[in-house]
């Protein structure tokens, strides 16, 4: 158990405690403040609280436990950067690079099938937004309209909130929005959904 909290302890301390390594916030010296705050919102010393408290019984951890220790220091790390917290001055996250990278990554597989009345085209990414673009054919086209779009919008806007990156996404203030179009390409309807929205 000693060594496992030692351990811990000095790791958590190694993944920047107001007293450990020189802190900057988005480029600039970072105030102790802003390393609590940011610290806070990721949770990781409160993670590797409750891992001690789940093995206090063990008097040694295992490899399986240092590599989920590992783990929880590697999110807790990049939860900090996104927010603009880095040990690093000149490594910055830059949250329209990662949306394009996400874009790009979406768009080798596009355009796909969705179902037998819509097919998926592209996605594109802008300041601080993702655009998804869709051709709906026949039946689809002639039920949907701005109307009705936004009548189904709260189950969308669930299916959004249920992301993975979605507390990233809030941080940065992102965007999603969807295009629908006819097979003759032109726009039928669309939706703008601000993460602002997902609780």
């Amino acid at each position: 158990m000693k060594r496992l909290v030692y351990l811990v302890s000095t790791i958590s301390f190694l993944t920047g405690c107001s007293t450990g390594p020189k802190w900057y916030y988005q480029g600039q010296p970072a105030t102790s403040e802003q390393v609590s705050q940011i610290e806070k919102a990721c949770g990781g010393d409160a993670k590797l609280e409750e891992y001690i408290k789940t093995h206090q019984k063990e008097s040694s951890p295992s490899k399986k436990q240092m590599k989920e220790i590992f783990q929880l220091i590697k999110e807790a790390k990049t939860c900090m950067f996104v927010r603009g917290l880095s040990t690093d001055k000149d490594a910055q996250f830059d949250i329209n690079t990662y949306l394009a990278q996400i874009a790009e990554r979406y768009n080798k597989h596009l355009p796909s099938i969705v179902d037998t009345n819509s097919i998926a085209n592209e996605v594109r990414s802008s300041d601080r937004k993702l655009t998804y673009t869709y051709t709906l054919f026949d039946e689809e086209t002639k039920q949907l309209n701005q109307k009705k779009i936004k009548k189904i919008k709260p189950t969308i806007t669930k299916a959004l909130c249920s992301s993975p990156n979605i507390e990233l996404f809030k941080f940065h203030q992102v965007q999603f929005e969807y295009i629908y179009k006819n097979k003759e390409g032109d726009k039928i309807a669309s939706l703008l959904i601000p993460t602002s929205e997902c609780q």
